[in-house]
């Protein structure tokens, strides 16, 4: 029962991490985007998100939850049914704030 436990920590904090890794990704591209390219940060958001979305996958799928040996496209359409939910709430949240703020 310990050991269960143990795993499932284990796991929230690989799951964490893959999480921080993906915000990393979306924040440095969003910036780039932005600060190297001039792009406006409601366009430079979307390809961001999407950087932000792969990098998570793959952490979770690899490092997280060590499920490599799954069926990709199982894992692949749960995981954009989720994002899709996500990505729409992100966005929506992103768009309000930076057009009320910037």
């Amino acid at each position: 029962m310990q050991r269960d436990r143990l795993d499932e920590i284990t796991t929230l904090l690989r799951s964490g991490l893959a999480g921080a890794a993906a915000t990393l990704a979306d924040l440095a591209l969003l910036g780039g985007l932005i600060g190297l390219f001039g792009m406006s940060s409601r366009l430079a958001n979307i390809p961001a998100l999407l950087a932000g979305a792969l990098v998570q996958f793959v952490g979770n799928r690899h490092f997280a939850f060590d499920a490599a040996a799954g069926s990709l496209r199982h894992q692949l359409a749960w995981f954009v049914g989720t994002e899709i939910i996500a990505l729409t709430l992100n966005g929506w949240l992103f768009d309000s704030v930076a057009r009320h703020h910037v």
